[in-house]
């Protein structure tokens, strides 16, 4: 395990870079669960990772559409980003809906969910990590742990 501190968006996006950087291709998609209360910097995350893919497009949250679909990255072999916000999800089995196993399939994607914690037990591939998100006291500084 790996802990972060982050007190600003220069050292989030160091962090998407570092995480972005590590990854290794792999037989099925490239999994990061996120976890973390409300307004622990789980978006903020997610939209620093689209950055450094050189994704264009305005990265919002997924919240009330579940899921958002990027395409058009620079990078080497990640080719399409999928951010789903699984807060709404009862279970596992409504990823289905989502073309879950169809995404995690495809080596050139990379995943981001977030409250994993909501469908707990879905098939994780070949290559998931999950970075759990806490809000300081002061709610200035993050803790971030990557296992």
């Amino acid at each position: 395990m790996i802990e972060k501190k982050i007190s600003n968006l220069n050292q989030l996006e160091a962090l998407a870079k570092e995480c972005v950087s590590s990854m290794k291709k792999a037989p099925t998609a490239q999994l990061l669960f996120l976890k973390g209360d409300l307004g622990s910097g789980k978006t903020a995350f997610a939209k620093k990772i689209a950055h450094v893919l050189g994704i264009q497009e305005t990265v919002t949250s997924p919240t009330f559409v579940v899921m958002k679909e990027y395409q058009e990255t620079n990078h080497s072999w990640i080719q399409r980003l999928v951010h789903i916000d699984a807060y709404r999800l009862n279970n596992k089995s409504e990823l289905e809906y989502l073309k879950w196993d169809s995404y995690l399939r495809d080596p050139h994607t990379l995943i981001l969910v977030e409250w994993p914690e909501m469908v707990e037990g879905v098939d994780q591939g070949s290559a998931a990590r999950t970075l759990s998100f806490q809000l300081s006291e002061n709610q200035k500084e993050r803790a971030i742990q990557i296992t």
